[in-house]
C-alpha cells in the first residue's frame, strides 16, 4: 500500500477521521490558549499602569 491508498483508507473510517480532527482541534486550541495568555501578559501592565501614568 502506498501513502495515498493508506490515507484514503483513513478517510473511509469516520472514527479515525474524527479522532484525527479532534486531536488537531485540541492542538490548535492549546496553541490559541498559549498565544492568548502571552498577549494578555504582555498587555496587562499597559492596561493596569497605563491609566495611572
Amino acid at each position: 500500500m502506498t501513502f495515498g491508498q493508506s490515507s484514503f483508507v483513513v478517510l473511509l473510517q469516520p472514527r479515525a477521521l474524527f479522532q484525527a480532527s479532534l486531536h488537531q482541534g485540541l492542538v490548535s486550541l492549546v496553541f490559541l490558549l498559549c498565544f492568548l495568555t502571552r498577549v494578555i501578559f504582555l498587555l496587562l501592565p499597559h492596561l493596569l499602569f497605563g491609566s495611572r501614568f
